[in-house]
């Protein structure tokens, strides 16, 4: 199976899968996808995906919430995400998202 994390606002397609704040991973600062899931199961397809947050981004663009739908979903096609049984663990505004594409 493929289990897919997707961020809420803010996050980001790792430091939200990490305890506290750290955005750079290190050995002691791995995301509890890869210490427990990616050990325990290996048979398994972790991804996180990462998108924009911000209705502006730094050039004053304006972003629709089906526009980064439509983004992910892309992302995720390419991935092959889909083609056996997927799981989506999501957070904020990232699980609305995931049930817009649904």
């Amino acid at each position: 199976a493929d289990i897919v994390f997707v961020h809420g606002l803010f996050g980001g397609a790792f430091s939200s899968w990490r305890p506290g704040t750290v955005k750079m991973p290190s050995e002691s600062q791995q995301s509890w996808p890869a210490m427990w899931l990616a050990k325990t199961n290996p048979k398994l397809r972790l991804l996180s995906v990462e998108y924009q947050t911000k209705v502006f981004d730094s050039e004053g663009s304006q972003h629709s919430f089906r526009e980064l739908t439509s983004k992910m979903l892309k992302k995720l096609s390419a991935a092959g995400v889909g083609q056996r049984p997927v799981i989506f663990v999501t957070h904020s505004m990232g699980g609305l998202m995931v049930k817009e594409m649904m």
